[in-house]
């Protein structure tokens, strides 16, 4: 198609839109209400001065004020950690990667809980809002991977006990619904613990996302290693590489790469299953929007609540699709 014609189509279809929900974008943006302040708001139009009073609150839920400049030194460190992988991902391949996010993780988790090297302990129940959502969905999806990705290796490993093994993770796992491992994980995980010692809700939540969506990345690693053509291995043990070398060099990087649309569906899966901690009394960034919902003051602007944590939330997924349509592109 000429390229006029398809900017005439691309103009054709916004003035549709435009025209079709005129309604909706004056309410919106036109007759919206920007500043804080109840008084007069959401009469005519949408009142986002209620999301400017209550941002705080959705980013960083009851996380101390004096002590949120760590969350800006975490997501600055995910910046360079996603970088450094983006950039040199020929010479790290996936341990590297794996290596970069894992090192990422473990500082982020210090820097945020504090404890140890001057930094003011931080309670895990003061974690909400919007960092609370990332905290869980970034565990979940690099913990996922790696138990998954040893999951889909056991499954169709040669011993038959271990495969037995592989399948019964799978399947047992697969079987339960989230929110129900999310009711054991907060009220019989604890009970597993030694004496006196009871884990915190958010550690008991973080362990039952990566058990639980590792059945599933472990079947989408199963499918793309299927996916190989035999004649690989044969090639390679031809050329001198034991199991282990075929596993890591040949089948291993060929797998991940194939896998990375049905994978960028888990992940965004895992992303939006997190708003669920809310029936077990975690605010994330919709349970903080709830909170907000119950004051007297702000509790009619229900819609606009709604819309900020939906719009956030397709953001983040948004950028996960094209992330992986990025990476589908260059193959790597």
């Amino acid at each position: 198609m000429p390229p006029a014609r398809l900017w005439l189509i691309r103009l054709a279809t916004l003035l549709l839109v435009l025209f079709a929900f005129a309604d909706t974008l004056e309410w919106l943006f036109i007759k919206a209400r920007w500043r804080s302040g109840s008084v007069g708001c959401g009469e005519a139009g949408a009142c986002w001065g209620y999301v400017y009073a209550w941002l705080d609150r959705f980013l960083y839920g009851f996380y101390p004020t004096p002590e949120r400049w760590r969350v800006g030194v975490v997501a600055m460190g995910a910046i360079v950690a996603g970088g450094l992988i983006w950039l040199e991902r020929r010479r790290l391949r996936y341990r590297g990667a794996f290596a970069v996010v894992a090192a990422w993780w473990l500082a982020g988790a210090v820097v945020l809980k504090g404890g140890i090297g001057g930094l003011a302990s931080v309670e895990l129940d003061s974690w909400g809002g919007l960092l609370l959502t990332l905290t869980i969905a970034a565990t979940a999806m690099s913990g996922s991977m790696v138990l998954g990705l040893i999951v889909a290796c056991a499954r169709l490993s040669n011993p038959p006990v271990i495969a037995l093994l592989g399948r019964i993770y799978i399947e047992f796992w697969r079987g339960i619904p989230l929110i129900t491992v999310l009711f054991l994980a907060v009220s019989l995980f604890p009970l597993m613990m030694p004496h006196n010692f009871e884990p915190a809700r958010l550690v008991s939540v973080l362990v039952a996302f990566v058990m639980f969506y590792a059945a599933y990345v472990a079947e989408v690693f199963r499918a793309g290693f299927i996916a190989l053509p035999p004649g690989q291995q044969e090639a390679a043990r031809a050329l001198g590489l034991n199991d282990w070398q075929v596993l890591d060099r040949v089948l291993i990087p060929q797998c991940l790469r194939r896998s990375i649309p049905a994978m960028v569906n888990v992940l965004i899966s895992i992303l939006k299953d997190t708003t669920l901690v809310l029936v077990i009394g975690l605010f994330d960034l919709l349970g903080m929007v709830q909170q907000s919902l119950r004051s007297a003051e702000w509790g009619r602007f229900v819609l606009e609540g709604y819309l900020f944590a939906g719009v956030v939330i397709w953001v983040f997924c948004f950028g996960l699709s094209r992330l992986s349509k990025r990476l589908e592109m260059t193959g790597h």
